[in-house]
């Protein structure tokens, strides 16, 4: 995919989870990428303290049948909507299932077979390292992607657990029968 000299880039930028967000299950010929329980959990709970923080000031608004206190309730439950959905937006992303199905031998997205790429066209898989660095700290994720002769990458997975990804990209060079790079973002990409 990439060209000798060129610089290496992940798909997206800034990084990806910082715990294992998304799992492998094989299913009835099916390898299913989805999300874990943990990152379900973290929206839950997100979504959990932001309307909780709304149910206590609107009933303490009404306990106190104070009429400022119902329009600042008014105006915190606009904020506690437009939170929520920032966070459904953040994380729906991981809770999209990334299906291999091994018998039709397809890549697609979703329940609506969206973005369908047949195995043949896969023509290898890309282990990106992006390090983003801040004043005080360093922080390191793992995308994992593959991308098809045409030169379209699709992201599979993206966060800091680099064994996971592993275990994940190691499973799809067995099925799908590809080479996998293990290459680090920023740098100058040199064939092998």
């Amino acid at each position: 995919m990439f060209k000798q000299g060129e610089k290496i880039t992940a798909v997206k930028y800034g990084g990806g989870a910082s715990y294992q967000d998304l799992k492998l299950v094989v299913d009835n010929n099916q390898l299913l990428i989805k999300a874990t329980l943990r990152g379900l959990l973290l929206e839950a709970i997100f979504q959990f303290s932001v309307w909780f923080g709304f149910i206590f000031i609107f009933f303490d608004a009404l306990i106190l049948s104070d009429k400022s206190m119902l329009n600042a309730a008014v105006v915190f439950f606009c904020i506690c909507l437009t939170m929520s959905w920032v966070t459904h937006y953040f994380l729906a992303k991981s809770r999209v299932v990334k299906v291999f199905d091994l018998t039709k031998q397809f890549f697609y997205v979703g329940a609506r077979n969206k973005g369908i790429i047949k195995f043949s066209d896969i023509a290898g898989l890309h282990l990106i390292t992006n390090r983003i660095y801040n004043s005080d700290k360093t922080y390191t994720c793992h995308e994992l992607s593959f991308y098809t002769h045409n030169g379209q990458r699709t992201v599979l997975s993206n966060h800091a657990d680099r064994d996971s990804t592993m275990l994940l990209a190691q499973k799809l060079v067995d099925i799908l029968g590809i080479e996998i790079e293990t290459l680090e973002a920023q740098a100058i990409y040199e064939s092998n």
